[in-house]
């Protein structure tokens, strides 16, 4: 779920992944993977 979110906040709304880890609570290597992951379904 987060990565969903992580991705939505990321190329949608564009905030930076400093801005989403903060906001999901998690740090910016973990908002990293989760951009990496998703990208890598589409």
């Amino acid at each position: 779920m987060r990565r969903e979110i992580a991705y939505y906040l990321s190329r949608e709304i564009g905030m930076t992944m400093a801005e989403i880890a903060r906001n999901l609570g998690v740090g910016t290597s973990a908002v990293a993977m989760a951009l990496k992951q998703k990208g890598a379904e589409e």
